[in-house]
């Protein structure tokens, strides 16, 4: 592109067909095959295939080559995150009498927030296919043509379940603030962000409550205004996107003068397609365990159960679509002329000239909002 944009300068170089090392012929040809298969999940063997073919003319002056690569992998990740809410005030009952006391109280903690599974899957296709035309009719003149095409299909599953421990945080009228029971909370020193300490371990089942006097503990003080404990989100998001790219670059040298120019355009065509459904489920048959004291991935509580469909309700469809197309084109041509070593080295000069036309939209549908028909 021109120079100095605001995204920099991409200065892609192709093969150049009067280049290549022919080994005493005036053409060449290369074919490479592969399966490949990232072993994650239920992922199969998956094609890769690349080629080129080139060739020239006896005399030096013209040629041409024209390559393709393929491929169409599954691949896939599971992930595990957890995610922290910071400046938390919470209780630890160390006399077991159901009372939050000032001596009790631990202070802008960093508690942890909720738990994430998501076992990602995606079936990436790619495509690409280039050629170029070299003149070179005397040594003073090159003329070459290039062009570039690109296909990117990217179709991503992204089923997560989330595992909320943050809610048994908030503060709510039918329950005292964060009373938990000695041992279901583990704290260490050096919190995240802010706070001076952080949970390694949360057992919700520890959580403490009065209601007219009646001391309430365990799952029926976790349930109190801590709806949505469990959600499961399967989100779709697939990824289109095809790419054009020509230029013609013309280079002449005589005596003491070097030009140089270029004629350029590009094209691109992009859309992204997002679709998610959330569903939550509410009073768990046990309450939350987060566990992030090992060295190794987070463990989390929760019984069987409780991951049966049947006990989800639907909260919210959306569906989104991203799309950008644009196009831009342009020219260059500098001119260098070559100076007596008395007082000038070159002197450089030249022209630029460039124009970008640019669609981006975006659209959003969201329903059956927090159990909506």
């Amino acid at each position: 592109t021109v120079e100095s944009g605001i995204g920099g300068t991409v200065d892609v170089r192709t093969l150049r067909p009067l280049s290549a090392n022919y080994d005493d012929k005036n053409w060449l040809g290369r074919l490479d095959a592969r399966a490949e298969m990232v072993d994650v999940g239920d992922s199969k063997w998956g094609p890769r295939l690349s080629g080129v073919f080139a060739a020239k003319n006896d005399a030096d002056t013209v040629g041409g080559y024209i390559a393709f690569n393929w491929s169409d992998i599954e691949g896939g990740r599971d992930r595990q995150q957890v995610r922290y809410r910071t400046n938390r005030d919470f209780y630890i009952d160390h006399n077991d009498n159901f009372i939050a006391e000032d001596d009790e109280l631990y202070e802008d903690g960093t508690t942890i927030r909720d738990i994430l599974y998501s076992p990602d899957r995606w079936d990436l296709e790619r495509g690409g296919i280039a050629a170029a035309l070299e003149f070179r009719p005397t040594d003073e003149l090159m003329i070459i043509a290039d062009a570039l095409y690109t296909t990117f299909e990217r179709e991503n599953n992204r089923p997560n379940t989330r595992m909320d421990v943050e809610r048994q945080f908030r503060e709510n009228f039918d329950r005292d603030p964060n009373l938990f029971a000695p041992g279901s909370i583990i704290i260490e020193e050096g919190g995240i962000g802010k706070g001076p300490l952080h949970t390694t371990f949360i057992d919700i089942n520890g959580a403490r409550c009065i209601d007219d006097d009646v001391l309430i503990e365990g799952a029926e003080c976790s349930r109190r205004g801590a709806p949505r404990a469990l959600a499961m989100r399967d989100q779709i998001r697939n990824n289109f996107t095809d790419t054009t790219i020509a230029g013609l670059n013309i280079n002449w040298n005589r005596d003491n003068w070097n030009i140089n120019g270029d004629l350029f355009w590009n094209d691109l065509d992009a859309v992204v397609l997002e679709a998610s459904m959330d569903a939550n489920t509410q009073n768990l048959v046990d309450p939350l365990i987060a566990d992030i004291t090992g060295s190794g991935p987070p463990q989390s509580g929760v019984n069987q159960a409780d991951l049966a469909l049947d006990r989800f309700s639907p909260r919210r469809l959306r569906i989104r679509q991203r799309s950008t197309q644009g196009d831009q084109y342009g020219a260059r041509l500098d001119f260098e002329v070559a100076m007596g070593p008395d007082y000038f080295e070159s002197l450089q000069f030249g022209a630029r000239y460039n124009e970008s036309d640019i669609d981006y939209s975006a659209s959003q549908r969201a329903s059956w909002d927090d159990g909506g028909a």
